[in-house]
């Protein structure tokens, strides 16, 4: 492969065919007249002698060194093509791996099962709210911290084959998240959330009409989609350690604010940009809205204030 690339790029220069890149090792192997071996001369590049005389010497050879001047003048495929056969390679991946499939799938499961025995059938009433808005946020930041730490942990295994690819312009980056985002749509973005909302949905007992439960299973997948594009943006800049270091630098300040912890009438006016930017404070907007719209709340009698109409409510 490397003396494929080799070839295209100095073809011209040496008057060889392009589509016999044999002839280019024989050219420095083997003296034409006699068919005896010989060492390559110094007026032709050293790139091959390179390649072959030592493994160390080969190993330091900085590809990006000849692909920009074997690809320079090429074209990129077009985008199509690059999404098509990006998609097919992530895939094979995936399916020659399916030991994180199983894994991820297990673990899945047992978390959320452990998650709604612990808020089991909750009540709809003072306390059963507070309890429902604690399980909503748990539920949001597993699914968040779970497609995040996954992309941080991915990404750096396959970064030095992407930044030889790119380098070589085999394809631009939107192309390969493309196809890499697609490849995991059906397991890590869709299955494993959707498995783990739903089973934690209904043990926990939130709204048991299909609509709510649907815009539920939308709100979060949502979020974990923004979780893998956060975690691969992050890694891809970055070394790993550096990468675990930064996430919850971001994340602790956007959940902080999420609307949880802190009511957002009283979030600091110079903090309300950082407030919209956070997906957790959408996110846990959306999920209560959906939740407690048309809902009745009881409470004891102990519990009831009383309201601007001087009528007693929860």
């Amino acid at each position: 492969e490397d003396i494929i690339k080799l070839v295209r790029a100095y073809a011209d220069q040496y008057k060889i065919q392009e589509n016999k890149p044999s002839d280019y090792v024989t050219l420095y192997t083997t003296d034409k007249a006699t068919g005896n071996q010989t060492k390559p001369t110094s007026s032709k590049p050293n790139f091959i002698k390179n390649l072959i005389s030592s493994k160390r010497e080969a190993k330091h050879f900085h590809m990006n060194e000849y692909n920009r001047a074997a690809f320079s003048h090429k074209k990129k495929p077009f985008f199509f093509i690059q999404f098509f056969i990006l998609l097919w390679r992530q895939a094979l991946q995936t399916w020659r791996d399916p030991k994180s499939t199983y894994v991820g799938l297990i673990g899945t499961i047992i978390q959320a099962v452990f998650i709604g025995l612990i808020f089991l059938q909750l009540g709809l009433d003072q306390r059963g709210v507070q309890n429902r808005l604690g399980a909503m946020f748990l539920i949001m930041m597993s699914v968040f911290f779970t497609n995040a730490q996954g992309a941080l942990s991915s990404f750096p295994l396959e970064r030095p084959l992407f930044l030889r690819e790119y380098g070589a312009r085999i394809y631009a980056v939107a192309t390969y998240y493309f196809a890499k985002s697609l490849v995991d749509l059906p397991t890590t973005l869709i299955l494993f959330p959707v498995l783990f909302t739903t089973i934690t949905y209904w043990m926990i007992g939130y709204n048991h009409n299909a609509g709510p439960f649907f815009i539920w299973l939308i709100i979060l997948v949502i979020l974990a989609n923004i979780a893998q594009g956060l975690g691969i943006s992050l890694s891809a800049g970055l070394d790993l350690d550096q990468a675990m270091v930064l996430m919850p630098m971001i994340t602790i300040p956007f959940a902080l604010l999420g609307g949880f912890f802190l009511n957002p009438s009283n979030t600091p006016a110079w903090l309300i940009w950082l407030q919209y930017l956070s997906p957790f404070y959408w996110a846990f907007q959306g999920l209560v809205l959906n939740e407690f719209d048309g809902q009745r709340i009881t409470c004891d009698d102990n519990q009831r204030i009383t309201g601007p109409d001087g009528q007693l409510k929860c």
